[in-house]
C-alpha cells in the first residue's frame, strides 16, 4: 500500500525519466478513481439535496464545488509539496500547474480510496476467516 500512495505523488515526466514508464496507465487509472470519487462525493448531495434546482444548476453547482474541492484536498495533503515533477517541468515558472495539482490530487485520492477498500476487505476476510 505505501509503494501505491508513493506513486500517486509522480507526475508522468517524472516516471519517464525513472525509466518506468510503464507505471504511467497505473497513475492515469488512479486518477481516473481519485476523480470518479470526488465527483460522486460532491455530487451526491447536491442532486438528492431538497433545494428546487434544474439538471443544468445541479450541474453546475456540482462543477464547481468539485473544482473547490480538489483544490481543498490537494491543500490538505500538501500536494504541491511533495509531488515529483520530471525535469521538463521542474523548474518552470508556474509548475506546478493547478492542472497538474489537480491531477496528482485526483491520483492521490485513488490511491487512498484503493488502500482504505483494501484494509477494509482486509478485516472483513480475517474476521470471516476466524471459527
Amino acid at each position: 500500500m505505501a509503494r501505491l500512495l508513493g506513486l500517486a505523488s509522480e507526475h508522468v515526466s517524472h516516471l519517464h525519466e525513472l525509466g518506468i514508464a510503464e507505471c504511467a496507465g497505473t497513475l492515469k487509472v488512479l486518477e481516473l478513481l481519485g476523480t470518479s470519487i470526488l465527483q460522486l462525493a460532491v455530487a451526491h448531495p447536491i442532486h438528492l439535496s431538497d433545494v428546487a434546482h434544474t439538471v443544468a444548476e445541479a450541474r453546475a453547482s456540482t462543477t464547481v464545488a468539485i473544482a473547490s474541492a480538489c483544490e481543498r484536498f490537494g491543500e490538505h495533503l500538501s500536494v504541491a509539496s511533495t509531488i515529483r515533477l520530471g525535469a521538463s517541468l521542474r523548474g518552470t515558472p508556474g509548475q506546478p500547474s493547478r492542472g497538474v495539482l489537480r491531477m496528482v490530487t485526483a491520483q492521490a485520492i485513488g490511491a487512498y480510496t484503493l488502500c482504505a477498500g483494501y484494509a477494509k476487505n482486509e478485516q472483513v476476510s480475517n474476521a470471516v476467516r476466524k471459527p
